[in-house]
């Protein structure tokens, strides 16, 4: 930087890759590279002849290129903005000359087919000099585009400056700061998201996140409390897994967790509040301290051979390719003041008004929580779109359909667990844990009682079942 853009180290401006090859003697072309978009960059160190894709007539031709040219891919891109990610992809290319010039002419000795790098629609780096290669570029590209100090600085005064403009706290206005430091900087969001937690802003780590196709709202944590491959976002089907964990399966029969927003949460009034129409949802306060009542699991990458895991860890988008497990750690899940995560189930389990009000009768069961949620069959079937036949068969005590069909009639009239599993158990259903169905309406019970049910049918339809 001192180098080729000392005006970068000075103060928070666009640090055009542009310029920076031109002062590298780099030439810069835009062509199609492969058909698919997964090569968003190339860069010769000598002249050759090379591969590149024909848009118009759809294949492959071969091209004359001369040593130090940069081609990027102008439709390729592994984010979600092509100008910001060219401007990326230029920059990694010019890393690539100016550091790793002696060590490809080293290389090209030994392998005389290599005669240009390529930047892949990919973060999956071998351990060979290319791939350690491959990673020093991927690892200085952001940085070079976003030095530490300028960078820093512009990130704290936006971030005070929209926090005095809309009186707000920091998780409630770092998207904006993220969106406004993307447009500075000329790069894409995610990267800037990365940035801010290497400069300590732990509240962009809780930001941006999506899950299962829905935009998690922002959210942080106490410091120390989470690291960058632990999580508090839970996919469904993990949710639904961790389920068959000893402690977990405590807690649910309990009724003390509930699936909110993507996070598996004790159920207690300090932190989950409910709206006019009873439906829970996670405080605002209790947002910023999500450690404190939300189930942490450990993110691993599948493929374990990487050499920057916590880029590829923050990387992840909606539409990332990186492939990640969830492994839930009992060590690492101290909930409450007490650090301790089974002593909330000393509390006294507190059964809901209408259980008492039951009888041993399925078909008076069905009646009475009808009657008490005030809806028809026609309401019932709007709500769940389960055909009405059926739901009259299921309310006269016929076996008509599967216990998720069962399941999803008590979430619509608002039966809590515990009326819940009386209702199930008149009916002669008997939960087995081994099958899948059962284990999923087990979970809906335990921690979606709450939730609408427009949620509850999205996530029965992401775990492939239908009603």
């Amino acid at each position: 930087m001192k180098k080729f853009y000392p005006d970068g180290l000075k103060e928070a401006i666009y640090v055009n890759p542009r310029i920076i090859a031109k002062r590298l003697n780099l030439t810069i072309c835009k062509h199609n590279i492969s058909k698919d978009k997964s090569i968003l960059g190339r860069i010769f160190f000598e002249d050759t002849i090379s591969s590149f894709y024909d848009n118009e007539k759809a294949c492959m031709k071969k091209i004359k290129v001369k040593a130090k040219t940069i081609v990027y891919d102008p439709d390729a891109y592994f984010m979600d903005n092509i100008e910001k990610e060219n401007n990326n992809t230029i920059m990694h290319e010019c890393v690539h000359y100016y550091f790793h010039k002696k060590a490809i002419e080293l290389y090209t000795i030994l392998n005389n087919k290599f005669k240009y790098f390529d930047f892949k629609n990919e973060i999956n780096f071998g351990n060979d000099a290319l791939g350690i290669m491959e990673w020093q570029a991927h690892h200085l590209t952001p940085r070079i585009l976003m030095p530490y100090e300028t960078f820093r600085d512009e990130a704290y005064r936006l971030i005070k400056l929209f926090r005095i403009k809309n009186n707000c706290d920091t998780i409630d206005i770092i998207s904006n700061v993220i969106s406004s430091l993307s447009n500075t900087f000329h790069v894409f969001k995610q990267a800037v998201k990365i940035r801010l937690c290497d400069i300590g802003i732990k509240e962009a780590y809780g930001c941006n996140i999506c899950c299962d196709g829905y935009q998690v709202p922002n959210f942080t944590y106490d410091d120390g409390s989470c690291a960058y491959n632990e999580t508090f976002v839970i996919p469904f089907i993990d949710a639904v897994l961790l389920s068959l964990n000893s402690i977990v399966d405590e807690m649910m029969k309990s009724q003390k967790l509930l699936y909110l927003e993507s996070h598996l949460c004790l159920n207690l009034e300090e932190f989950i509040g409910t709206d006019i129409h009873g439906n829970k949802f996670i405080k605002h306060e209790a947002k910023k301290h999500l450690n404190r009542f939300c189930i942490k699991m450990k993110i691993k990458l599948e493929d374990d051979n990487h050499l920057c895991e916590k880029e590829l860890l923050l990387y992840r988008n909606k539409g990332s390719k990186i492939k990640t497990k969830l492994v839930f750690e009992e060590e690492n899940n101290k909930l409450g003041e007490n650090e301790k995560i089974l002593t909330i189930l000393n509390e006294e389990k507190k059964f809901s008004k209408a259980f008492f009000d039951l009888n041993n009768d399925f078909v008076s069961c069905m009646k009475m929580l009808k009657e008490k949620s005030k809806l028809t069959y026609e309401d019932i079937e709007e709500e769940t779109t389960i055909q009405i036949s059926s739901i009259k068969n299921i309310f006269s005590g016929k076996r008509d359909g599967t216990l998720l069909r069962l399941t999803v009639i008590l979430m619509a009239m608002g039966a809590e667990p515990d009326v819940a599993y009386h209702v199930i158990d008149k009916s002669g259903v008997r939960i087995d844990m081994g099958n899948d169905e059962h284990l999923l309406c087990r979970f809906i019970i335990n921690t979606m009682h709450a939730d609408t049910m427009e949620n509850i049918l999205y996530y029965i339809k992401l775990a492939g079942f239908t009603i």
